[in-house]
């Protein structure tokens, strides 16, 4: 994180937010205006932070105000947040490609139903003529339908179910 790097180097807390809101206004602005002034950023941070993508930024309000409050270096605390948003993002890096081969094979196992009824029917259309043209036929026809959907719904739901753990 370039905060925290500023912070290591040396530079005070007010001049590294300023150099950091100068690469990523919309992240950082508010909370440099209020420390430029003598205020405090976390609470512009916090409110920042609810931005799509910007939920570590609850993360960096914590570790300022923990800093401020003990005196403690802020460097070495954003240095950790910094550290484990990297860890966040290669598991979930991982996660994603893991999960991707599992959302493939769920959408080819939907498939094959109707690969095989098209398989069967290929000669003389007893299998879809039973489907189409009764009751129990087209009982079984829908219930296969939201079956697969029900299945496909609920395999794309519980692989995208991984949140980042500094969103509030």
């Amino acid at each position: 994180m370039a905060l925290a790097g500023e912070l290591a180097s040396g530079v005070p807390p007010a001049r590294a937010l300023s150099a950091v809101a100068d690469e990523w206004p919309e992240l950082f602005g508010p909370a440099a205006g209020r420390a430029a002034l003598g205020g405090d950023p976390s609470d512009a941070l916090r409110v920042t932070g609810v931005l799509p993508g910007a939920g570590a930024l609850h993360a960096v309000a914590a570790a300022w105000e923990v800093s401020e409050r003990t005196g403690a270096a802020p460097s070495s605390a954003l240095v950790a947040v910094a550290d484990s948003v990297r860890a966040e993002a290669t598991v979930r890096r991982e996660s994603d490609a893991q999960l991707a081969s599992v959302r493939a094979t769920a959408r080819l196992m939907a498939c094959l139903p109707a690969v095989t009824l098209l398989l069967f029917s290929a000669g003389d259309g007893a299998a879809v003529g039973f489907l189409t043209g009764t009751p129990y036929g087209l009982a079984c026809l829908v219930l296969a339908v939201l079956f697969v959907a029900a299945g496909l719904f609920w395999v794309d739901r519980v692989s995208r179910q991984t949140r980042s753990t500094w969103e509030p």
